[in-house]
């Protein structure tokens, strides 16, 4: 009987600490999973391949995408809403298109991926592109937003690199 206690312990123990160990790509950096199959379905209208975050920034109550031509190439826009209305948009357009952006900033994404960064007071920008798509990530709190999603330009570049993992 002693020897079974121990040994249901030690499994117990294990399981404990290999369950502490677990983490995904953002638990550690409080990101969020968002609806994947609903982003990829989006993603599906389009006659061409990108890549999706693996998380974002702050927890979702709202998914909005919006399939539309951008001087006749095809682009998405995927738009995420907290219940203080903080947005993130996530666009994808066909093609290398030079973003209008004022002042950026060359970030790295990856070690052999760059992109632009600006911030200014109404949102924070990152910009680049890969493989023919350009990608464009907009952080926009809301005015009535009460500060806890506080999004980072080291947040929106931990949600940049999930999309190259």
């Amino acid at each position: 009987m002693k020897r079974k206690n121990i040994t249901i312990s030690v499994a117990l123990l294990v399981v404990f600490v290999v369950a502490g160990c677990q983490t995904t790509n953002g638990a550690s950096h409080d990101y969020f999973d968002y609806n994947k199959g609903d982003a990829r379905q989006a993603a599906e209208q389009l006659g061409f391949e990108m890549d999706l975050p693996e998380f974002i920034p702050f927890e979702m109550v709202m998914m909005v995408s919006d399939v539309y031509k951008v001087e006749g190439s095809e682009a998405l826009d995927l738009s995420f809403y907290t219940k203080e209305n903080d947005l993130l948009t996530l666009q994808f357009i066909e093609g290398n298109v030079e973003p209008d952006l004022f002042s950026p900033e060359q970030v790295a994404i990856t070690d052999s991926l760059s992109g632009q960064y600006v911030d200014n007071s109404f949102a924070k920008t990152v910009t680049w592109q890969k493989d023919g798509v350009t990608y464009k990530m907009t952080y926009r709190p809301s005015k009535f937003s009460d500060g806890d999603h506080n999004v980072k330009k080291s947040d929106l570049l931990d949600v940049a690199r999930s999309f190259h993992f």
